[in-house]
Order: structure tokens, then sequence, then C-alpha cells
């Protein structure tokens, strides 16, 4: 299976001495969960018990929403209580489907992870605050290898030290995962300090699992 894939030639004139980037990157982090107070009766307490605490996607496409479904049993002797559950990222979503469970009763809580704008390894992780008696915050993990449907190479390119009235280069690959990818038009933040030139768009071979996780999304539509 082929995509398609372009050079961009970025040429920049700076009037001063500076290190220009070419992009930037960051991070979408929510804040770090509140501990929520619970009560606990040590006479009747409840014990929470996962079938498993992490989950790994594998290789997803960045255009498709994935879930997973975290099962649980209340086995303590009292009625267990979720206080609160949150996401580390706001690309996490987790939803229980209620709040107290009785002994023996069992319950789910149901992740979206959302991979738009992620490429590469991912971890998330989802808080749970309850009364279990022995761990009222409990984490559960979740893992994914995104793969975009469009890739730019180098993600953060950088011209170095640039002098007054130098021309400096700095070229990137862009590349799309669907045989039909074309680039139609760019837009600069500083016009009047780059200018674009785009290169021919040529085929490029993807990866077996590139391939796979192309061909998931493309069936899925």
């Amino acid at each position: 299976m082929v995509g398609r894939t372009a050079r961009f030639g970025l040429l920049a004139v700076l009037p001063l001495v500076v290190g220009a980037a070419a992009s930037a990157q960051s991070r979408d982090l929510a804040d770090t969960p509140e501990m929520v107070p619970t009560y606990i009766n040590p006479a009747e307490p409840a014990d929470m018990v996962f079938d498993v605490m992490e989950h790994n996607f594998g290789t997803v496409s960045d255009d498709k929403e994935v879930e997973f479904t975290f099962k649980f049993v209340n086995k303590g002797v009292g009625t267990l209580r979720i206080t609160s559950t949150k996401g580390s990222c706001s690309c996490t979503v987790p939803a229980p489907s209620k709040k107290e469970f009785k002994p023996g009763e069992s319950g789910e809580i149901r992740v979206i992870y959302n991979p738009k704008g992620k490429s590469g390894e991912q971890h998330q992780q989802v808080t749970v605050n309850t009364n279990d008696a022995e761990t009222p915050v409990i984490l559960l993990q979740i893992q994914a290898n995104v793969f975009p449907e469009v890739q730019v190479k180098p993600r953060v390119g950088h011209f170095g030290e640039i002098a007054k009235d130098q021309v400096a280069t700095l070229d990137l690959t862009i590349t799309g995962r669907k045989p039909e990818f074309e680039i139609t038009g760019y837009e600069l933040s500083e016009p009047d300090m780059f200018t674009v030139e785009i290169g021919k768009m040529e085929d490029t071979t993807l990866t077996e699992e590139e391939a796979a996780t192309a061909r998931r999304s493309a069936s899925a539509m």
C-alpha cells in the first residue's frame, strides 16, 4: 500500500541574529486529579477489583476515537461508591456505568481515547476515586501507538543562528497515508519573513502495520 509524500523548502530571511523554530509542539495535559474525600466505613468496607487495570490499543489512526471498557466487581461487604473519574488528558474520557454498587455487584468504566493531534507512543491514565477501604484512589492505564493521517518530519525544526540579511533553508517532509493525498496550499504566520517552495508529490511505501491501520480506518468510514 502506498501513500503520498511532498517536500517543503522553507526559507527565512531575518533582520537580526535569532534562533528560529519552524514549528512547535505542545503537551496536552489535564490538571492533576484532586483527591475527593470519601467516607469509608471500616465495619462494611468496599473492595473494587478490576479484571485488568491497563489496556494497549496497539497501532491506531489519529482520525478515529477508540474505546475500551474496564470491568470490575465489588468484592467487599459494603456499598462501593465512585466519587469521581478523570483522565490525565482531555483526550481521555472515562464514563462509569453508575456511581454505586452493592456487595458482589459488577460494574464498568468505559474509556474513550481521542488520538487526534497525537503521534507515536502515547500513555494516558484514568484516576478513579472511591470509598474502597484499602485503595481509595485507583489508576487505570491505556497505551496507543498513534499513526497520523498526515505526518510532518521533522515535527520541530530549527534554523539555528541566522545573521542579519542571511537566507536559511529547512526541508520538511509531509507524508499522507492515502493514495489521493495532495497538498492544496499553505498559510504562513510571518509571510514577510518566510517563503515556501512545494516539491513534487511522490508515492511512498507504507509499512505493513501502517497499511493495516490505514485499511481499518478506511473500512470504518
